[in-house]
């Protein structure tokens, strides 16, 4: 028996189809590419992709997800989801390692470049401890041994995304530090990098071969393009963009 059925609106090959989803499984019928916002949902949906699992661990997990407030997608195998990654939204991918159609190292490599989008977790077969030693070392996220545990399953999909959700906030403000420090001039970086190596405005204008003066008209300008009110503000600024201080240019 169905409960509450809703509809969610799915892309295939830019065919909009209506996917029926119950509070207890969800009926694709064909495998699809998420390319668009899903009922209002948006880019902080957390959207778990399912590969493989028998019906009954799908059926499961499937509840267990949504009551987490997460989205299960179901994908048979993990040949057709491997063909669909380029165009998915980032979510975390939970592949079991003990179905035939599932290549659960291949699955792995093919999301190497993009680990922090797609966390993966494996159900590995119970005692098999090679497996789950083999997943992690070759970059999975977590491993759960069967029999499935949805409970379980949900924690660890909790932690992925919170581990995914950290990543994203220090890559963003990380981002944001470059693009002020890209921001400087030549001679502003130069002055900057006299300055966090300890030098007075004095030694730098002498270095440099200019007036005090303009070394202080450079401290203002560099300290204004950084939004920032002190040298130490600046240096955590430049810290946080990666940028190496000790080797920039004289």
């Amino acid at each position: 028996m169905l409960h509450r059925v809703r509809k969610y609106f799915t892309s295939v090959t830019n065919i909009m189809i209506p996917v029926e989803r119950s509070g207890l499984h969800i009926r694709l019928g064909l495998d699809f590419t998420v390319t668009k916002g899903m009922n209002g949902i948006g880019m902080t949906e957390r959207f778990v992709y399912l590969v493989g699992q028998t019906w009954h661990e799908q059926r499961m997990a499937y509840s267990a997800i949504e009551s987490a407030g997460m989205l299960p997608l179901i994908y048979e195998g993990d040949t057709d989801f491997r063909c669909r990654i380029p165009r998915l939204r980032p979510g975390c991918v939970v592949a079991d390692s003990d179905m035939p159609r599932i290549d659960v190292f291949a699955l792995i490599a093919a999301l190497e470049d993009c680990p922090d989008r797609f966390p993966v977790m494996v159900i590995a077969a119970n005692g098999d401890k090679a497996m789950a030693v083999d997943a992690i070392t070759r970059g999975a996220a977590n491993c759960l041994e069967e029999p499935f545990d949805a409970r379980l399953l949900t924690l660890a999909l909790t932690q992925a995304f919170g581990i995914r959700d950290h990543n994203a906030r220090a890559d963003n403000r990380k981002n944001a530090a470059m693009a002020r420090m890209n921001g400087l001039s030549d001679r502003e970086r130069t002055v900057f990098q006299g300055l966090a190596r300890g030098r007075s405005n004095k030694i730098l204008a002498y270095d440099l071969g200019l007036s005090i003066r303009t070394i202080e008209m450079h401290r203002s300008n560099l300290m204004h393009r950084l939004g920032v009110h002190t040298l130490a503000e600046a240096m955590t600024l430049a810290f946080a963009s990666g940028t190496d201080l000790q080797s920039a240019p004289q």
